[in-house]
């Protein structure tokens, strides 16, 4: 049976799993989720089958991307200036759960989580594979609310390797893209 629970330092270890598994490895990616979770103000939710994490949906307050990009970081505080943004960490949905409702419910809870936080809006680095040409998150996103697309690039994580980070599809040289877009928190959004 599925069951719906706010992420905990305790979580560390399988929350690492996913990442790594499905979004991108490296020594440093351990560390960066344990500064998420001890973070004033970061939202996370997990989604369980028994003892196991089946899904995970994380936010953290700031604007922060993979591989830095100072200049965009920048562009997007000076046109929200005043705004308490978050940044999407992960979302992360086993295999065998997908199609199951589990994004959809993740994201409810989050979004509840991001409200109470006094988040306005989030950014998302939505990652476009470079094999299937897709990006996996973007279905999620109506749920929230608006969504105004800051910028698609298509060599977003060309520098992955000066982080430490390795991508699970291309390896230390990425050739995916991302786009960026900023949702604007409703409430009720679209669920």
């Amino acid at each position: 049976m599925l069951k719906y629970g706010s992420l905990e330092l305790c979580d560390l270890d399988e929350i690492n799993n996913l990442y790594e598994r499905y979004l991108n490895s490296g020594k440093c990616i351990k560390g960066w989720l344990r500064e998420g979770l001890q973070t004033p103000g970061y939202c996370g939710v997990k989604c369980t089958d028994g003892d196991k994490i089946v899904g995970a949906f994380s936010a953290r307050p700031a604007i922060e991307f993979t591989c830095g990009h100072e200049e965009l970081v920048r562009r997007i505080s000076e046109q929200w200036s005043g705004h308490r943004i978050y940044t999407v960490d992960m979302l992360a949905v086993l295999p065998e759960y997908r199609g199951q409702g589990v994004a959809r419910e993740l994201a409810k809870r989050l979004r509840e989580k991001m409200l109470q936080n006094g988040c306005q809006e989030f950014v998302v680095e939505a990652w476009r594979r470079s094999k299937e040409n897709d990006t996996p998150m973007s279905g999620v996103l109506k749920y929230f609310g608006r969504q105004m697309v800051v910028g698609v690039y298509d060599d977003f994580y060309k520098d992955i390797r000066k982080y430490g980070i390795v991508c699970p599809e291309c390896g230390e040289i990425c050739r995916c893209g991302a786009e960026v877009t900023v949702v604007e928190l409703e409430n009720g959004g679209g669920l």
